[in-house]
């Protein structure tokens, strides 16, 4: 409130009530400090909020989403957050793996943050290399998908060409990725990935594209490739079946 200490220079509402009937979005509510928890607490548990320098209680109706990379029993184990806060937070929990631990999300999500990176910078670039794609699924992601997404962005501005290449890509940890003898895994796990994404699409190619976030062509592309010769909307071969010619 105006004048509740030095500078309140006029009231002023802060966001439990300023989201009202909406949705609060608490980003990394594990680095939140104790003495702030109680205060968030407090507000939940009362559905209400007092204004520092404030006389009335107000009543707040948001929803609360909060999001951490913290292992929060850990931090409770630790001292670091309190057990009744998470039990109010934790009503409906998403555990959303690290990107190491969901690799066969990479392409998906590569592709995706290509074609925006692309539209955003005006490069027409529309596909990554095998050897820089092996390159994208087998580094370990400490950054989970903010880095990827970084990554591509940055090998989109630099590319001279229009598939991303192994040069293309931050020379930190890319260049020393340990891969497996041959390209014949992940071959296999696009080949697979395209042919799925076929299945459920009855064979329609632009369908496929769509739910794999590359553009037609480059679908096309991957289709010679693989000498997938796959009709619009007719059975797909078996996504487990061997690689043409191997």
């Amino acid at each position: 409130m105006r004048g509740a200490f030095t500078g309140a220079i006029r009231n002023k509402v802060g966001l439990l009530e300023l989201a009202r009937d909406g949705t609060l979005f608490l980003d990394e509510v594990g680095d939140m400090p104790l003495s702030l928890q109680a205060k968030l607490l407090r507000a939940l548990e009362l559905r209400q909020i007092r204004r520092v320098g404030g006389e009335a209680d107000i009543k707040i109706c948001a929803r609360v989403v909060a999001a951490t990379n913290v292992d929060l029993p850990a931090a409770i184990d630790a001292g670091k957050f309190r057990l009744d806060l998470y039990f109010r937070l934790s009503g409906f929990v998403i555990y959303l793996p690290a990107l190491q631990e969901r690799r066969e999300a990479i392409p998906i999500l590569a592709y995706e943050f290509l074609k925006r990176a692309a539209s955003a910078f005006g490069k027409k670039v529309v596909s990554i290399s095998p050897a820089a794609m092996s390159r994208l699924i087998h580094y370990s992601w400490p950054g989970n998908v903010r880095e990827l997404k970084h990554a591509i962005e940055r090998a989109v501005i630099v590319s001279t060409a229009a598939e991303i290449q192994v040069d293309d890509l931050p020379e930190k940890g890319f260049q020393n990725v340990e891969l497996p003898g041959d390209t014949l895994d992940l071959r296999q796990s696009e080949r697979s990935l395209i042919l799925q994404a076929l299945l459920e699409s009855k064979g329609n190619r632009s369908i496929a594209a769509r739910n794999l976030n590359i553009d037609p062509a480059t679908l096309w592309r991957k289709l010679k490739r693989y000498n997938l010769d796959v009709p619009k909307r007719s059975r797909t071969p078996d996504p487990s079946g061997p690689l043409s010619g191997q």
